[in-house]
Order: C-alpha cells, then structure tokens, then sequence
C-alpha cells in the first residue's frame, strides 16, 4: 500500500483484524480520560457540575456509554475501509484514497482524544471548543 510502511502496516492491522481495529480507539478513549486528567476526579466533577449548561445536557452516565460506543463504531468504520483497501486492485488511486483516509481518521481521532485533556484536565472551555470545531 503505497510508499510509506508505516501506513501499509496500520492499513494491514487495521484491514485483518476487526478487533485491534475497535479496540485501539476505545482504550486510546480510556487513556485520554484517565491521563488527560491530571487533577483529582472529585476536583474536575465539581467544576463541571458548577459549569452553566443547557437544560438539554444529558445525565453524567450517558457520556461513557455514547464515547465508548462511538470510539467501538469509530474504530469498526476505520476496519471495513483498511479491508477494502487491502481488497482493491494496487493503484495509485487506491494508494492516494488509503493514505488520505488513514490520515483523516487518525487526525480526527487525535482531535476527539485531545478533547478531554483540555476540557477537564485544564479547564480549557475555549480549546476544547475549537477542538471540537
């Protein structure tokens, strides 16, 4: 897949096994809200609870249930598109396209995991919302 190993190894790994496919973006989710949280717990659900927000906010227990189904499917997603990539005829459309997305599930996967460090770890209410832009 194209000239850089180092994506035809992700596309490979990504393309034979569904579960390294899936279960990579839901641990990175779990580092992120772990790590990305270098304040005591307790601290950063007292700033969040005393935040303004939106009688639309859902319940606290939804968000780990939603992030972990979403990192699953975000996962399952980047697997049917390695396979197919490593199914389709070698090409430089089919090089360029695998690169391409490769790169653009990687970067918006960078972005959501950044979120959590910025939101909750520093408090960062305008970061984390250019992040999500």
């Amino acid at each position: 897949m194209g000239d850089h190993p180092l994506v035809g190894a992700v596309v490979g790994v990504l393309g034979r096994s569904v579960y390294v496919a899936v279960a990579v973006p839901i641990l990175a989710g779990f580092a992120s809200g772990f790590f990305g949280n270098p304040r005591n717990n307790m601290e950063a659900k007292g700033w969040y609870t005393n935040l303004k927000k939106s009688s639309l906010t859902p319940p606290s227990w939804v968000f780990p249930v939603a992030w972990t189904s979403l990192y699953g499917l975000m996962g399952y997603a980047s697997h049917l598109f390695a396979k197919t990539i490593l199914q389709s005829p070698p090409s430089l459309t089919t090089s360029y396209l695998g690169k391409l997305g490769m790169g653009l599930y990687a970067g918006q996967l960078i972005l959501n995991l950044a979120w959590t460090p910025l939101f909750f770890g520093a408090h960062n209410v305008g970061g984390a919302l250019v992040d999500m832009a």
